[in-house]
């Protein structure tokens, strides 16, 4: 690296290095260390201005839950609603087919307990979206007083509720 380039400058006329290794030992380490900063700084800005997208991450959060909570819960209760008329109707020809009609009930049964569950996975993906909101906003809040060694830790929290979420997302859709 630079301390190969600059050990091979000698002084004009001579064998003798320009930078003695004590000094090119300190420069180097001053042009690490800067390295290292500037490099930390341009990471912590890019995270900053992502943060800075909260309402954009608010928003579309928001839409997720929205149709978590109003569109797919609906369609699983019309799903309910239509087992119940399933099973009246199933009752109706039990005299008539006992086997088929237990045979029928025992699908609508299992059928209404994937439907519980899925209902079940809408609660805790509203949750998880709540969890992300509310990580994101105190991490944008706290993101200027907290150490580089909690900003990592604050950051991997973040990774992983976003990761549940998409767990979530895939589990309950």
């Amino acid at each position: 690296g630079i301390q190969n380039s600059l050990s091979k400058v000698k002084r004009p006329g001579t064998q003798e290095s320009l930078i003695d290794e004590k000094k090119l030992a300190s420069i180097v380490s001053l042009t690490d260390f800067l390295s290292r900063v500037v490099t930390q700084r341009m990471q912590k800005a890019a995270i900053r201005d992502l943060l800075n997208h909260e309402e954009a991450i608010i928003n579309i959060t928001d839409a997720l839950k929205d149709y978590a909570t109003l569109n797919y819960r609906s369609w699983l209760k019309d799903e309910k609603r239509e087992i119940i008329v399933l099973r009246k109707s199933l009752k109706d020809t039990a005299k008539t087919e006992p086997l088929a009609s237990n045979y029928l009930d025992t699908l609508l049964l299992t059928e209404e307990k994937q439907i519980e569950a899925r209902d079940k996975l809408v609660d805790t993906f509203v949750n998880a979206v709540d969890k992300l909101q509310k990580s994101h906003s105190e991490l944008l809040k706290n993101f200027n007083t907290i150490d580089a060694k909690d900003l990592v830790t604050h950051l991997i929290d973040y990774k992983n509720e976003v990761s549940k979420l998409r767990k979530q997302m895939s589990e309950a859709f």
